[in-house]
């Protein structure tokens, strides 16, 4: 994001995501200049500098303290959705740079993100539990914004990826999100904590 075309700042739409997730929000995403996806369409009102910035939105989690009160807990409401403990993220690395959020929807997780290659291309991305692979997915998805801050970089415009998986069993898994090199090598881009409430089919699959 530039001003005037001489400062910087250090925020992404990514790292102001995780900001704010970390913070109580849910349902992060960015939204295209004069869009939204709340319900308040007049808010697109205060939008201004497209070229100069980025816009990013998200629904207020349910309050701590409400739940700690017992006036109403939303874990037992829909106590079937996985919930999400801890996020830990890997990178940048010598080898990989990337980053990646985890947005809920109903019983499924969907893992959103980008994994760039600083020696080889990334060819593929996979989530492993125990060691073991139980989804992975492509860089497809175009990222503008990521080509531009790494215009050398081989990959950059379609370095995007979506995962989705839906977390069975009950319990709390560790998973592992890593990237593959096209030369055969793997670099870790981050773990996560899910907790699983409801006894379905054990196992995760990908959707």
């Amino acid at each position: 994001m530039l001003w005037y075309g001489y400062s910087r700042t250090l925020f992404t739409v990514d790292f102001a995501g995780e900001l704010m997730e970390q913070s109580g929000f849910v349902d992060v995403r960015e939204c295209p200049f004069q869009a939204t996806s709340s319900d308040f369409e007049q808010i697109v009102d205060l939008d201004n500098r497209p070229g100069e910035s980025f816009f990013i939105e998200g629904r207020r989690g349910p309050d701590p303290a409400v739940l700690r009160s017992g006036e109403y807990d939303f874990s037992v409401a829909n106590e079937s959705s996985p919930r999400i403990v801890e996020i830990a993220h890997s990178t940048p690395t010598d080898r990989l740079r990337g980053h990646f959020r985890v947005e809920s929807d109903g019983s499924t997780l969907v893992l959103v993100g980008w994994a760039l290659g600083s020696e080889s291309p990334v060819v593929g991305l996979e989530l492993l539990s125990r060691g073991e692979v139980v989804a992975g997915t492509s860089p497809v998805i175009e990222r503008p914004d990521i080509a531009a801050a790494f215009p050398d970089a081989s990959g950059a415009e379609t370095c995007g990826f979506r995962l989705a998986i839906e977390p069975s069993g009950k319990g709390r898994s560790r998973l592992e999100l890593r990237a593959a090199f096209d030369d055969g090598e793997y670099a870790p881009l981050g773990e996560l904590e899910v907790e699983t409430s409801h006894n379905r089919r054990k196992g995760l699959f990908r959707r």
